[in-house]
C-alpha cells in the first residue's frame, strides 16, 4: 500500500478493505500529502453504497463514478472488487483523489488571459451538481461551464462583431487586425486557439501563424 499511494501520486488516499468474515475491516489506509481525518468514516459510507446498489455484481471495478464530501473537499473515487470464485464481494480497495490543486491551477491559467472576473464567471465548482453531503454517484463532479475552446471561440465572436462584416468579406488587414487583438488578449498561449481562428476567418494554420509573426514584428 505504501508503494502504491507513493507511485501513484500526493493526492491520494488509498483504502484496503477486507469483508471475507462477514463484516467491514479497514486493513489499512494510506495518505500521500492528503490528510483528511474524516475519511476514514467515508470509507464505510462508499462501502454501504456499494453494497446497498450492489456494484460489485456486474464489474470489477468502478472508476471517477463517485465523489466523497470530505471537509468541504471533492474526493473523486475508485473502487476495485476482490470477489470469490462465487462473485461474492471479500474486500475492496477504494482510491480517493483530491483534485483540488488542480481546479485551482486551471483557474490560474486562464487569468493569465482573462481579468479575475472574467475567470470567476465563467470558470466555476458547480456544488448543485453535488448537493448530498455524504456520497452520490455522478459522471461529472466537476463543472466547467466554459470549456478553453468556448473562451477562444467567444473572443473571436467578439472580435468579428466589432467589425460586423461577413467573413467572406474581411480583407486581410481586418484579419490581421483580429490576430493582433486575439495576441494582445493571450488567446495563443491556449491550445487549439489558431485551429479555432482558422476555422472562423476560413483561411489556413499556417496563415494564422504568419500574420502573428507581423503582428509581433
Amino acid at each position: 500500500m505504501t508503494f502504491l499511494s507513493q507511485t501513484i501520486g500526493p493526492n491520494v488516499i488509498l483504502s484496503l478493505i477486507d469483508m471475507s468474515e462477514g463484516f467491514t475491516k479497514i486493513l489499512t489506509m494510506q495518505y500521500g500529502r492528503v490528510d483528511h481525518a474524516e475519511t476514514k468514516s467515508k470509507v464505510y459510507e462508499v462501502v454501504d453504497y456499494v453494497l446497498e446498489n450492489k456494484l460489485y455484481e456486474k464489474h470489477d471495478f468502478t472508476s471517477d463514478k463517485l465523489t466523497v464530501k470530505s471537509n468541504d473537499t471533492y474526493l473523486r473515487t475508485s473502487i476495485y472488487f476482490f470477489k470469490n470464485d462465487n462473485n461474492e464481494l471479500i474486500g475492496m480497495l477504494i482510491m480517493f483523489i483530491d483534485d483540488t490543486k488542480y481546479k485551482l491551477l486551471a483557474e490560474e491559467i486562464l487569468k493569465l488571459a482573462h481579468s479575475d472576473k472574467y475567470v470567476e464567471q465563467r470558470y466555476e465548482f458547480n456544488e448543485s451538481l453535488m448537493n448530498n453531503q455524504e456520497i452520490i454517484e455522478t459522471g461529472s463532479e466537476i463543472e466547467i461551464t466554459t470549456t478553453i475552446d468556448d473562451i477562444i471561440s467567444d473572443e473571436i465572436n467578439k472580435e468579428l462583431i466589432k467589425l460586423n462584416k461577413p467573413v467572406d468579406s474581411l480583407n486581410k488587414n481586418e484579419k490581421v487586425g483580429i490576430v493582433k487583438n486575439l495576441d494582445e488578449k493571450g488567446i495563443f498561449i491556449m491550445k487549439g486557439s489558431v485551429e479555432i481562428l482558422s476555422e472562423k476567418l476560413e483561411v489556413s494554420q499556417p496563415t494564422i501563424y504568419r500574420y502573428i509573426t507581423e503582428v509581433r514584428s
